[in-house]
């Protein structure tokens, strides 16, 4: 596990920034450990919706598939391991991919891990719009192996994070897997946002991932917005790249 808070980490702001506009387009993907990422380019590429995405949150990835998707779609990028994939040893963590520029990033380390429950960050950063500062975060939060109050910690380091920062930003948004299994989990998840004054911006894309032999059709990914009008919001529903489907808003800032 890395349990460092600055590295190891891959940057890159090698692309310049797109003309400025007053919408944008965030895309949450979970791509099952990086397997099938040739699949997961052409899914988005194929899409209306997020072929041309300004903002992609990406989770269970190593620093190949990372690369791989900023080069295919022109964007700059900050990506922090937080462990290896027990199989593979392959690098394991969250991205940030932005047709901005990268300032200001960091990775957040969530509390409670073990053997068993991996250790758990967020990958973090700032970007400019028409003179508007974006603060971003990407999560992959621990599974409901991990007692319920321990995750309710996890959400409230982030939370407390972005209580610290948020007057230092016009706009915040929080996208990721946050592993609500069960509604319960959902339900508490989503109270804790909205008291910080969050919208669920994708509150009504239905199921994001399969469990239990595809018996069980979770929620698990999601994206909140404080700040911005949701247009937008949806899913690849046909993706087969992962065991979770990419989900997308679109947003006016």
């Amino acid at each position: 596990m890395y349990d460092n808070d600055h590295e190891p980490k891959w940057i890159s702001n090698m692309y310049s920034e797109s003309n400025h506009t007053d919408k944008i387009t965030i895309v949450s993907f979970n791509i099952e450990k990086s397997r099938e990422i040739d699949l997961a380019i052409l899914e988005l590429n194929l899409n209306i919706h997020t072929k041309d995405s300004d903002i992609i949150l990406l989770q269970e990835m190593d620093e190949e598939g990372v690369i791989q998707i900023a080069e295919f779609f022109k964007l700059n990028y900050i990506y922090y391991p937080f462990s290896r994939e027990l199989k593979t040893q392959s690098n394991f963590g969250n991205a940030i991919l932005s047709r901005y520029k990268i300032k200001a990033e960091e990775k957040l380390i969530l509390p409670h891990y073990s053997q068993k429950n991996r250790l758990r960050a967020v990958t973090k950063c700032s970007i400019t719009i028409n003179n508007k500062s974006l603060l971003l975060y990407s999560i992959h939060q621990s599974t409901v192996s991990l007692k319920k109050s321990k995750r309710a910690d996890q959400l409230e380091t982030v939370l407390s994070d972005i209580n610290t920062e948020r007057e230092n930003y016009n706009q915040v948004i929080v996208g990721g897997d946050f592993n609500t299994l069960f509604k319960k989990d959902l339900k508490s998840t989503i109270t804790l946002f909205e008291e910080l004054g969050f919208k669920f911006a994708t509150e009504n894309i239905g199921h994001t991932s399969a469990a239990l032999f595809n018996i069980v059709k979770p929620k698990n990914d999601h994206i909140f917005t404080k700040s911005g009008k949701v247009i937008n919001s949806g899913k690849l529903q046909d993706s087969k790249s992962s065991d979770h489907l990419p989900i997308f808003i679109e947003l006016k800032i």
